[in-house]
């Protein structure tokens, strides 16, 4: 099972910033997950969830949880984009083809 510490040598041949606006994401998603679900990281168990609606819903709740904490849209949607990434690095049974569809 991949960690933070082995996804962030996935991406260390990134640009710094990249690299940056991924510890950011990382750190808003450990963020929501505590506050929604109690746990510092959701996308292990996301990862064995068979119903596809319940990531779905899951990442309706991120969208939703960062306007009301009063992100910009612009923002929201390059978290997100960011987020899809992670979930692809992190061979997640969701394909590419699934989350292209978000």
């Amino acid at each position: 099972m991949r960690t933070k510490e082995t996804f962030k040598e996935k991406i260390s041949h990134k640009a710094k910033g990249t690299q940056e606006s991924y510890q950011t994401l990382l750190n808003k998603w450990e963020e929501f997950s505590l506050e929604k679900f109690d746990s510092e990281d959701l996308i292990p168990e996301l990862k064995l969830v068979d119903n596809e609606n319940t990531l779905w819903d899951t990442l309706q709740q991120w969208i939703n949880w960062n306007h009301a904490k009063g992100q910009m849209p612009q923002v929201n949607k390059f978290r997100f984009s960011l987020l899809k990434n992670i979930f692809i690095i992190e061979e997640s049974k969701y394909s590419k083809k699934i989350l292209k569809k978000i």
